[in-house]
């Protein structure tokens, strides 16, 4: 995947990095405009549509470029991705929980990356990790369907059109 440059970027306003503790930092997310377009086959992610609501046990699978020494691989800066199961998804709510399996699961490093879900035979975006628990086997995700208003203001502000939202 290759890396693009950053024109510039809105950080959410109430997002306060004094406020991090062991239960996270709510409203970790920020949008960012790329200095021009993504390569093909890139493109951004659509948000779930508005009013679904994921149960319990959703396969969920994320991506990041986290830490993996667990793994004892070469290819420390090998985007990944890995199934994790939701535990607790509210569409009102700022956080879900995600849980999965050892070695599997969140790593250092993961932040900022996302997780989608499958509905309909196409993945949706619904969350961008925020910070893990019990060695990446409980992971705490923003849920990006929460802040749709506030992505659509700020897509504006910078200049740049959403996907289907």
């Amino acid at each position: 995947i290759p890396q693009e440059k950053i024109d510039s970027f809105i950080i959410h306003p109430e997002y306060d990095d004094r406020e991090a503790d062991d239960a996270g930092n709510p409203h970790d997310l920020a949008l960012l405009k790329l200095s021009s377009p993504a390569p093909a086959p890139y493109r951004p992610a659509d948000l779930l549509p508005r009013g679904v609501n994921l149960g319990t046990g959703t396969p969920v699978i994320v991506a990041g470029y986290g830490d993996t020494s667990s793994l004892k691989s070469d290819d420390d800066f090998l985007l990944r991705s890995v199934s994790l199961l939701i535990s607790r998804f509210n569409s009102g709510s700022t956080l879900m929980t995600l849980n999965g399996k050892k070695p599997s699961g969140i790593g250092k490093g993961d932040s900022g990356g996302p997780a989608f879900t499958e509905l309909d035979n196409r993945l949706w975006l619904i969350g961008v990790c925020s910070f893990s628990m019990h060695s990446g086997t409980t992971a705490f995700y923003e849920n990006v369907t929460r802040y749709r208003d506030w992505l659509v203001r700020s897509a504006a502000t910078l200049g740049v059109r959403l996907p289907l939202l």
